[in-house]
């Protein structure tokens, strides 16, 4: 009998510890799949700040500066890593660098809120001033941002080559102006 009752309670025992070692895994595994829930909804609420070039007027390119994320992002840093002469005018005024949004803290930017910002047209870039690139086609910007208690750090390079091809072309909207000169033209004859 008393092999009977060492069985039944070594059984027990070792079901014990099994149950033991299966609710420590239940709850590591709960706290990981929790913790990974997290981290996705984070990555889909935060603020998502980056510059896109845009194309105004069939010939000048701008950068537009947009939150494309789904929160509000604060304390917007940018810096650039160039010289850049708006419309290639060679004039302290007319460079970027110099502009209020590169040396001044950006207080916040909404979601889908941006800040456009015109280069130059597309037949004045990559120009030269005494061995200077004054309007060149690759440069980088560095932005920092801040969400919820969180830094971001962002790194984005301005590849202007791939728009050039582009930049002859008229969009029909912008032919209204001379359309509606020409028929002002018409009526008064």
């Amino acid at each position: 009998m008393d092999i009977a009752i060492f069985d039944h309670e070594g059984v027990i025992g070792l079901a014990t510890v099994l149950l033991l070692v299966v609710t420590t895994i239940y709850a590591a595994l709960t706290w990981w799949i929790a913790s990974s829930n997290s981290r996705i909804v984070r990555s889909q609420l935060r603020p998502i700040v980056a510059f896109r070039i845009y194309r105004r007027q069939g010939i000048i390119l701008s950068l537009s500066l947009e939150n494309t994320g789904r929160s509000i992002a604060n304390d917007i840093r940018i810096s650039i890593d160039k010289n850049f002469y708006q419309y290639a005018e060679y004039k302290e005024e007319r460079n970027i660098k110099s502009f209020y949004i590169f040396n001044n803290t950006i207080s916040s930017i909404a979601p889908n809120e941006s800040i456009l910002l015109d280069l130059a047209q597309g037949f004045n870039f990559g120009k030269e001033i005494n061995g200077e690139e004054i309007t060149p086609m690759l440069f980088s910007m560095r932005l920092t941002y801040e969400w919820n208690g969180i830094q971001f750090d962002e790194n984005q390079t301005i590849d202007i080559r791939p728009y050039m091809p582009s930049l002859a072309v008229k969009e029909p909207l912008e032919n209204l102006d001379s359309i509606a000169e020409s028929l002002k033209k018409i009526a008064k004859n």
